[in-house]
């Protein structure tokens, strides 16, 4: 079970259930040793389990901010790999000659199974790539296969830097 599971399925309102069961049970054990027991350690007793409830309560709701702090983050940090990804697929469609293709279909699938999750580190060479898939795009549009096969191959050796330097940086 992962975490975003665990904390999101253990809301605040189950703590409260929980206390207030533990609260029940608690007072009839009290109220059966009333004459054995001091006032002030039943108080003690009751003043920590109220504690432990609302500490319980404080760590859900910050584990559940948390949780959706990194869900947002993570999103983030695939977006620009995604968005690598389908501009890569699309260079396949637009292209007449068979070898050259064969190469984009290729270089799809790499983009398809390279690390989704960006870093600081590859940012600037995400953005270079976008811009030599815009140029593999021109020079497709242009008609020069023997141009965009060399685009591709400088892409690939840029892909294969950017998942370098991200399973470095892990």
């Amino acid at each position: 079970m992962d975490a975003k599971s665990r904390f999101y399925g253990f809301p605040i309102a189950r703590i409260g259930v929980y206390y207030l069961a533990a609260q029940l049970v608690l007072s009839v054990v009290e109220m059966a040793l009333a004459k054995v027991l001091p006032v002030w350690v039943l108080v003690l007793v009751n003043i920590l389990l109220l504690a432990v409830a609302l500490i319980g309560c404080i760590t859900a709701v910050t584990m559940r901010d948390e949780i959706v702090r990194q869900d947002g983050q993570l999103k983030k940090d695939v977006s620009n790999m995604r968005e690598l990804q389908s501009l890569s697929r699309a260079l396949g469609s637009q292209c007449q000659d068979e070898a050259l293709k064969s190469t984009l279909e290729k270089l799809a699938d790499e983009f398809r199974y390279s690390d989704p999750v960006s870093c600081e580190n590859t940012s600037e060479l995400e953005a270079d790539m976008r811009s030599q898939l815009g140029d593999i795009q021109q020079t497709l549009v242009e008609g020069d296969v023997d141009g965009a096969k060399k685009l591709c191959g400088k892409l690939a050796g840029s892909l294969a830097e950017r998942n370098r330097i991200c399973s470095v940086s892990k």
